[in-house]
């Protein structure tokens, strides 16, 4: 072999064990970003369910305002992780599963069959805590099943009884809900009248602030009380709230109006 020959078959070498040593050291690299990865994964995933993991791999499938809905209640993970299959279905309501004569229904707003549509600007599920709660009780009092969520909340759309600053008006409570066969009669807040206006079969919806509900402005009903005095809440948008007695002291502070409804 010549000098020639063997100064190249050196240079051949060098290079090969150049590329051995590059390839080895991008190996490195691609293990420690994946270790890395699955550290921070496990880190961010820790203790979260299976549709949390869903949304948040995939947040860029997913509203804003649902994955905030998300964090602020964990009822609500199901609902939001199936967005992507739901979000472009407009469902046929049909209540006959709900009703029961006699008895108030319990709707949430954030139920598959109206809470992706959209309401005041926003996601039903958000924002339609007011046309849930008047469905409730207008259900619940006339049997009327066309009475649903989504419909009371397009009625007060399309009526123009919402704010300028996206709130129901409060006029809606009595004079919108007529068009629903109920009348509507606002109360104080005074424990005696509520505790009266229930036990003659009048339930309640309550517009309350900041406090165990929510933290601005929120409707709930208050349909029935229990042996001990304390009353029993349809929550629109909390099931655990739902499954509470609350004591008048504790319900108070938090009440803004409250309305008593009867069958037109």
């Amino acid at each position: 072999m010549t000098r020639k020959e063997r100064l190249k078959q050196k240079r051949r070498r060098r290079f090969f064990w150049r590329m051995r040593q590059a390839l080895f050291g991008l190996a490195c690299c691609m293990l420690v970003l994946a270790v890395a990865n699955g550290l921070y994964n496990l880190i961010r995933f820790h203790g979260a369910t299976e549709a949390e993991k869903q949304v948040l791999k995939h947040t860029r499938q997913y509203p804003d305002q649902l994955i905030d809905l998300m964090k602020e209640n964990e009822e609500t993970q199901e609902f939001v992780a199936d967005y992507t299959k739901y979000k472009d279905k407009h469902f046929k309501i049909i209540l006959s599963s709900d009703y029961k004569k006699g008895e108030i229904p319990y709707f949430l707003q954030w139920d598959k069959r109206w809470g992706y549509e959209t309401y005041d600007g926003n996601y039903f599920a958000i924002t339609g805590s007011a046309p849930t709660c008047l469905s409730m009780v207008s259900v619940g009092l006339s049997g009327d099943l066309n009475a649903n969520p989504l419909a009371i909340g397009q009625y007060i759309e399309d009526n123009h009884y919402l704010t300028s600053d996206h709130k129901t008006d409060l006029t809606f409570m009595t004079e919108g809900a007529e068009y629903f066969d109920i009348a509507g009669k606002k109360l104080s807040a005074d424990q005696t009248k509520m505790k009266q206006a229930l036990e003659s079969g009048k339930p309640l919806i309550a517009q309350v602030g900041s406090g165990d509900f929510t933290k601005e402005e929120h409707f709930i009903v208050i349909y029935d009380m229990d042996k001990q005095g304390n009353f029993l809440v349809y929550d629109p948008n909390s099931t655990s709230n739902s499954k509470k007695s609350w004591s008048f002291k504790t319900l108070q502070p938090q009440i803004k109006n409250v309305w008593c409804y009867t069958l037109l």
